[in-house]
């Protein structure tokens, strides 16, 4: 009885030092699975970081985009009301060199009939 107690006894050491070892091993993994979770989470923040001063930076360009299309827009209004002015201009010129065109029409008209007048008399 005191051998199969002893041999029992053994076993169940044997059991323990087993369970002792399987605990230490995931008691390891443990340890080195937090520190590969620490390392993500840095990674994490480290990109994150990154990420916001992108997002910071093409909002910025963004923004100046946005400008550069409001002043584009401007000249581009600009240049229609120019492109009318210019047009009504030409219209004012046109009518000024047919007035000048009728007014001597008109002269040569007047001379013609000063000279025949003054030839009948």
């Amino acid at each position: 009885a005191a051998a199969a107690a002893g041999a029992s006894e053994a076993a169940g050491a044997k059991k323990l030092s087993q369970q002792a070892a399987q605990l230490a091993m995931l008691t390891q993994d443990l340890a080195t699975t937090k520190h590969k979770l620490e390392e993500c989470e840095a990674q994490l923040a480290k990109t994150g970081a990154a990420h916001e001063k992108r997002c910071e930076k093409y909002e910025a360009e963004l923004a100046g985009l946005r400008g550069q299309v409001v002043d584009a827009e401007g000249l581009a209004l600009k240049c229609r009301n120019l492109e009318s002015a210019r047009a009504a201009a030409e219209a004012r010129a046109n009518a000024a060199r047919e007035a000048l065109d009728e007014a001597e029409r008109n002269a040569r008209a007047a001379a013609d009939a000063a000279d025949k007048a003054e030839a009948e008399a």
